[in-house]
Order: C-alpha cells, then sequence, then structure tokens
C-alpha cells in the first residue's frame, strides 16, 4: 500500500488489527497513526500493550503528509516505542563560526559552513538558550533565523 493511501478500519481501531493487516509493527503503527488523524470517529489509538521497536527516527509529519497543523486531541495509549541501538539515531553536527546582533536577537550572519546546516537543527553555544532551533537557511546570504 502506497504512504499515501489511507486504511481506516471502523470495527477494530487498534494497532493488533493494524500489524494482522500489514505484518510489521511499524509499517502497522505508521498507518493506524495515519488513520487516527484523518478520520473523526477515533481519538484513541490502542496499542494492545504492544511493543514498537525503531531502528531509527519516525517522520510522524511523512506519515501524514496531507496535514501541517491540528487541532484536536488524539491519544496513543497502552503501547511501548523502543528505540534500538544502532547509527540511525546519532544526530549529524555541525560547526560553524557566526555574527551575531543585539539589534537583530533571532538571527546569525556571517555564518561560514552554512550549506551543511539543516533547517530544525539544534543550535548550541556560548549564550544561547535553550531549545533554539534553526528556522531558515540562506545560503546566497549565509544567513540564519
Amino acid at each position: 500500500m502506497p504512504d499515501s493511501a489511507r486504511l481506516t478500519l471502523l470495527k477494530d481501531f487498534n494497532l493488533p488489527s493494524y500489524i494482522d493487516a500489514f505484518g510489521d509493527g511499524v509499517v502497522a503503527f505508521k498507518k493506524a497513526y495515519q488513520s487516527l488523524l484523518n478520520f473523526n470517529d477515533h481519538y484513541i489509538l490502542d496499542m494492545g500493550g504492544r511493543r514498537i521497536e525503531l531502528d531509527g527516527p519516525l517522520d510522524m509529519q511523512a506519515a501524514v503528509d496531507n496535514k501541517t497543523v491540528f487541532n484536536s486531541r488524539r491519544v496513543v495509549q497502552n503501547d511501548q516505542i523502543q528505540a534500538n541501538a544502532n547509527a540511525a539515531w546519532t544526530p549529524d553536527q555541525v560547526m560553524a563560526q557566526a555574527t551575531y546582533s543585539t539589534s537583530d536577537p533571532k538571527s546569525l550572519t556571517s555564518v561560514a559552513n552554512i550549506a551543511n546546516i539543516a533547517v530544525g537543527s539544534l543550535v548550541e553555544g556560548t549564550g544561547v538558550g535553550r531549545e533554539i532551533y534553526v528556522k531558515e537557511v540562506n545560503v546566497g546570504s549565509q544567513s540564519l533565523t
């Protein structure tokens, strides 16, 4: 089944039913989650006490690629999600120097090595607050926000 196609189980909306349909726990979880956010009759995905073992990061936005905003509460319950230790979990690290101005506190300019910095990257350094992420990268002007 292609990633863009959705399977919604009306009677038995739970992970064990999706595992029966797809045969793979991770694929079943993605499809069940996709249905959870695209179908109004269900607000809880019961995992039935199952454990999903992930060999790498799971991009939930890619699993539900037709939504960028979701304002209704949804619940995933009775589950375990285990991250198996391997290289897929190792974050990329890029070191760069930049110029900072107090008049524009959310921007860095003259960023060396900017082409290797991805949107969403965590920014760390002296004087940088917690949970600061790259919102936009402009390679041409060597700046980021």
